[in-house]
């Protein structure tokens, strides 16, 4: 049996004002993020992109935070980018994530999902999958969705 191994990464944003590398550092230890910083370059400010951690054996960014030591957590807090690292990214920043794998040629799967936050502290979220193909090849060539075989096996 094979196993998922996937790519991971989001595009560089700004930080909001007073988020710095170090706190962020401190604060995503739970959540399993790398942080990169792109240095500035003229007028430009420093933006930082997010990967997966070493910890995460497949390439994909994790689901659930790591258990914090300090607590007596017995449930596990789900990661999401809007609750996580949005109040961290400055407003109006469309920060992208995009997550690619596949299990050996058995199947392939992909998806992309983009994030913004608001001046009213709101944070608007949309996604797109490759899955999303079959439906638009059905719509733009006119034919049945239900007769495109899909590309695995």
């Amino acid at each position: 049996m094979a196993n998922w191994i996937g790519a991971s990464r989001t595009n560089y944003v700004r930080l909001a004002d007073g988020v710095t590398q170090e706190s962020l550092e401190a604060e995503f230890e739970r959540i399993g993020l790398d942080i990169e910083v792109s240095p500035g370059q003229g007028k430009n400010v420093d933006k930082v992109c997010f990967l997966p951690s070493d910890f995460s054996g497949d390439g994909s960014f994790q689901s659930y935070l790591f258990p914090d030591p300090s607590e007596d957590a017995s449930d596990d807090e789900e990661f999401t980018w809007a609750d996580h690292v949005m109040p961290h990214v400055a407003v109006g920043e469309v920060l992208v994530m995009v997550c690619a794998g596949a299990e050996k040629l058995r199947y392939v799967t992909g998806y992309a999902e983009a994030f913004v936050r608001l001046e009213s502290g709101e944070v608007k979220q949309t996604e797109v999958s490759i899955t999303d193909i079959y439906g638009k090849a059905s719509e733009v060539f006119s034919v049945d969705k239900g007769c495109i075989t899909e590309t695995e096996y």
